[in-house]
């Protein structure tokens, strides 16, 4: 009588067996069920999203079509900042040209950048298998040659096997576009007929793989942007050496362009003395540093320095983090330190203004900065800063801050002595900081040089 175990062993042999004579076919009918199922479950994807939305809009009226890719999650900081700007000014510096955002269905923060007729936004939803099934084509050896053999195809099959790939990845129809731009180097949206102009604000996964929490994505997605696109914008000289020496492009494939001051600090504020109350905060008896907390941000010493100098005896003085709090910091923060040290969270721009107004100094501890707009808001904010002397800062910051060593946590403490002690340098560093401002208050010129080089790139492409 045979056992289960013969019958399984019986029964295994022979599924081997079929494979091995039929492994061609076996492997054929697989790619062909998993296309078909690609293809059913796209085609019902599609019909529910023009269901939802309609048919794409007609952009025949426009002279140009740019595509934005803002497919991404979670708090960009100052990146995000600056992609909202340059769209926003580009938008009405040329009014007959489109800019349409695609992003997520739940991005609604990319909502409130639609004041033009002529932005509009492209609801995606993302096909994670077909993400990843091309994700490892574009990852690939392959990658090259494929292109390669689709870039030598007429135009129109290029822009057609494109549409489809777009159908593929995101269920949705791409409309007529004139270039792709990537503000916030994404690399999402690979295709084989679009120009590319692109953003590479720095490379901190590069350099401090470490504190990223995926630096073999991340490394990737930059060297893929860098790569495929025609142009690359970068926001600092610092940022740009760094490119042209791990990247390995052509350097005159990047165009350094200084991100240009964009002022939170608007308006006066009538209230301020509610705003700093609901805090405990009182004028000139606290110190700031407004970001997230990021591994790079470098909160934990600024922490630890700050209570070295309070056992110096100051008994007034607090410290002030004003930006989101990531999930490994809440635990440290959910301890304020006898109320010395305050986080706030994310903020409205009222409560920004009114805290960095009246705070004594800001201290930016800093550890990497593609270009550091922060110390240019401190500047502009009429308060004193102390920085890190690393990366982009002194490029951005010049004489007009007192620097410290952001790894010495005994050079921190130093800082916050000296800034807070010397009045004299405090009016120093103002003054300074007023003047260093108005370097980089020169938004209009910098939206020109973005306008200039993707308008290069599609004239370029015109005439190929």
């Amino acid at each position: 009588m045979k056992t289960s175990s013969s019958v399984f062993k019986m029964c295994w042999r022979r599924c081997v067996g079929y494979c091995k004579k039929s492994g061609l076919r076996l492997f054929a009918t697989f790619l062909a069920a998993f296309f078909a199922a690609m293809f059913l479950y796209t085609a019902y994807n599609f019909a529910c999203y023009k269901l939802k939305y309609g048919e794409n809009p007609d952009y025949s009226t426009y002279e140009k079509v740019i595509l934005i890719d803002a497919f991404c999650s979670g708090d960009l900081g100052g990146i995000y900042t600056l992609a909202k700007d340059v769209i926003r000014e580009m938008a009405q510096k040329r009014p007959n040209w489109k800019f349409i955002i695609m992003h997520k269905e739940d991005a609604t923060a990319w909502q409130n950048i639609k004041n033009s007729e002529n932005i509009d936004s492209f609801h995606v939803r993302v096909n994670s298998v077909a993400v990843a099934w091309f994700g490892f084509i574009c990852n690939s050896f392959l990658m090259e040659k494929i292109r390669e053999l689709i870039m030598a195809l007429p135009e129109n099959i290029r822009v057609s096997l494109g549409k489809l790939k777009f159908l593929f990845l995101y269920f949705r129809w791409l409309p007529k576009i004139d270039l792709f731009f990537d503000p916030i180097t994404t690399y999402n949206f690979n295709d084989f007929y679009l120009p590319r102009v692109s953003v590479i604000h720095d490379l901190f996964h590069h350099d401090f793989p470490r504190l990223s929490s995926r630096p073999e994505a991340y490394e990737s997605q930059t060297e893929a942007v860098a790569r495929y696109s025609d142009e690359i914008i970068t926001i600092s000289n610092f940022s740009k050496g760094r490119i042209l020496g791990i990247l390995n492009v052509d350097e005159n494939k990047v165009h350094m362009i200084h991100t240009q001051f964009s002022k939170r600090l608007h308006k006066i504020i009538k209230n301020y003395s509610d705003i700093l109350k609901k805090y405990g905060l009182k004028k000139d008896e606290y110190i700031v540093f407004p970001s997230a907390s990021w591994p790079q941000k470098n909160h934990r010493r600024l922490i630890k320095a700050f209570l070295r100098y309070l056992k110096s005896g100051n008994s007034k003085l607090k410290l002030v983090l004003m930006g989101s709090i990531v999930d490994s910091d809440k635990a440290m923060l959910a301890n304020n330190f006898k109320g010395r040290i305050i986080a706030t969270g994310f903020v409205d721009n009222d409560t920004f203004q009114a805290i960095m107004e009246n705070a004594l100094a800001m201290i930016h501890p800093s550890i990497y900065e593609g270009f550091g707009m922060t110390v240019l808001e401190g500047m502009n904010a009429g308060i004193p800063v102390a920085a890190g002397r690393v990366a982009s800062v002194p490029e951005v910051a010049g004489d007009a801050v007192l620097y410290f060593d952001p790894y010495d946590i005994d050079d921190i403490c130093r800082a916050i002595q000296e800034i807070t002690s010397n009045q004299q340098l405090r009016k120093t560093l103002v003054e300074k900081g007023k003047k260093r401002v108005e370097k980089f208050s020169h938004k209009d010129e910098m939206i020109n040089e973005y306008i200039r080089v993707i308008e290069s790139v599609m004239e370029r492409q015109k005439t190929h």
